[in-house]
Formats: structure tokens, C-alpha cells, sequence
């Protein structure tokens, strides 16, 4: 990886405020790659990924370290 965990944590997800489903929790999707695995499950921008793997989203090593594996099981409001 060329970037820093920050650096890339916020290319790919907004821990930001939001309005749902309370705020700040989870992550933001800003967009899908076409294609990607997130799009062929249906995950679009403007979803929130609650959970991965039954693991509370709270920032990026949550998602570094949950979603290091072939196959992940994710909450999305």
C-alpha cells in the first residue's frame, strides 16, 4: 500500500456525522466501483455499512482487520 491508513480510509469511507441511523455511526459509502463485489451484491453510494462480520464499523482498523478474507458479512442501512 502506497498511502497511509488514514490517507486511505478517507478515499474510501466517511466516518462523518449523519442524520441516519445515528449519528456518526458506521461508514458512509461514497461510491461503488462498477463491478466490484460490492456492486454486484447491490451496495450504493449513500448506504451506510453498519457492521462487518458482527463487528461494530467504529473506524478503519475495524474494517482493515474484519474485512481481511475472502468472503465478509456486512449490516448496511
Amino acid at each position: 500500500m502506497d498511502q497511509t491508513v488514514p490517507a486511505y480510509a478517507a478515499e474510501v469511507a466517511d466516518y462523518g456525522r449523519s442524520r441516519d441511523p445515528e449519528p456518526g455511526e458506521g461508514a458512509l459509502v461514497k461510491n461503488v466501483r462498477p463491478e466490484s463485489p460490492a456492486w454486484d451484491v447491490g451496495i450504493e453510494p449513500g448506504m451506510r455499512v453498519l457492521t462487518v462480520n458482527g463487528e461494530q464499523l467504529t473506524d478503519m482498523i475495524v474494517w482493515l482487520w474484519e474485512a481481511d478474507d475472502d468472503t465478509v458479512d456486512l449490516e448496511v442501512f
